[in-house]
């Protein structure tokens, strides 16, 4: 069944991931990651399923040679389109996966080795995380959280180009959106065109389905479509990310339905000038930080008006992703993040603004930190849409 096989990367790619990963092991003298954090298992392996958040896969990477992976055998065909693993082991329907782990690491010898857990995931519940220790009473274990994440940080050359295909594919989807945003319509037309355009120019099942929110609605963070007509005065925050090999471009816009106000103009306008100066900052060799503090003057009226409230960060790191969320590193734009920028991190640069169910606006850009500055990999008009 090789014709199936359809790697995101190549092998050596893969494995130069993997050294990585085993690097950064190395530093606190862990034996074996278990790594149970979906994203980070097909960033190590390529081993993708739509299923991926909702069962239980581990895989194994132990301080030298190639990882192993753990799955329930209905799903583990899957395997043969994307992983680049030879050693792949199933667990079968209805078998206890925290038994077949405890099987698995006693048969390879690290029942009382110091091993890693991605404690910090959707992926691994606190009830199978105790169980799995209380299985391996013999193990240290050791919170390995953040191993793979500070790794995905920093993207190759074809990660980005990914992101690029994806967030080139989120531009227009948000030009059809912006068809139909007619009074009459419904945040659902504007839903449909925009994922009906992803879809049919090489899009993948998304990370996060485009975000629509009218009206007071657009008020409510990550509040969307619901069967809503457009009316005269409504603001429509949009938000897209089109996703090519599990990559994410992502793209906030914000429409008006007729004249804003002058607070909702002073508002975006703000937003804007905010944005333009974090692009304009971002460059390697400086500390996240000072993106921010450079991004907060342009936008103060707005910042400091208690009626209003934002989203906390002026961009937060982007990449491989599955359902619900693109985010791939705890890396943040924020004033209080000291991390020091690098060629190949990848931001989704947003400003969110909400009154509390009585209007939202957002203007954002997918960027790519180059060797000297930085790369705008979405492209669509930056401003607020009179339409």
């Amino acid at each position: 069944m090789s014709e199936l096989r359809n790697l995101s990367f190549t092998v050596e790619e893969y494995r130069s991931r993997v050294k990585k990963v085993q690097r950064e092991m190395a530093k606190v003298g862990m034996d074996a990651l278990l790594s149970h954090n979906f994203p980070s298992i097909c960033y190590l392996t390529g081993f993708q399923s739509i299923m991926g958040t909702a069962k239980y896969f581990m895989v194994v990477v132990p301080k030298e040679g190639d990882p192993w992976l753990l799955g329930q055998s209905f799903e583990m065909p899957n395997a043969l389109i994307h992983c680049w693993l030879e050693d792949k082991i199933g667990y079968e329907l209805f078998i206890d996966p925290i038994e077949a782990s405890r099987k698995l690491l006693v048969e390879r010898g690290l029942a009382d080795k110091r091993l890693g857990l991605e404690i910090n995931t959707l992926c691994l519940s606190a009830a199978s995380c105790e169980r799995l220790k209380q299985a391996l009473p013999r193990a240290t274990f050791l919170d390995a959280s953040n191993v793979v994440a500070s790794v995905r940080a920093v993207k190759s050359s074809t990660e980005i180009d990914y992101l690029r295909q994806a967030s080139r594919i989120t531009s227009g989807a948000m030009g059809k959106a912006l068809e139909e945003a007619k009074i009459g319509k419904t945040d659902n037309d504007i839903a449909a065109a925009a994922m009906d355009y992803c879809v049919r120019h090489g899009g993948e099942f998304f990370c996060l389905e485009p975000i629509v929110s009218l009206g007071g609605r657009s008020g409510v963070p990550h509040c969307t479509f619901g069967r809503n007509k457009i009316k005269p005065g409504d603001l429509c925050f949009i938000e897209i990310g089109a996703c090519i090999r599990r990559y994410s471009g992502a793209l906030i816009r914000t429409f008006s339905i007729g004249k804003p106000g002058p607070i909702q103009q002073r508002v975006c306008d703000e937003i804007e000038a905010s944005l333009n100066a974090v692009i304009a900052n971002l460059k390697p060799g400086i500390p996240a930080r000072e993106v921010a503090l450079k991004a907060r003057k342009p936008w103060e009226w707005t910042y400091t008006n208690q009626e209003l409230f934002w989203n906390g960060a002026y961009g937060y790191s982007t990449g491989l992703g599955f359902p619900p969320d693109w985010g791939d590193a705890d890396l943040n734009i924020r004033e209080e993040d000291l991390t020091i920028l690098q060629p190949g991190m990848v931001f989704h640069c947003t400003n969110n603004i909400r009154k509390g169910g009585v209007f939202g606006m957002g203007i954002s850009e997918t960027v790519a930190i180059t060797e000297t500055g930085c790369e705008v990999l979405t492209d669509f008009p930056r401003h607020l849409f009179v339409l």
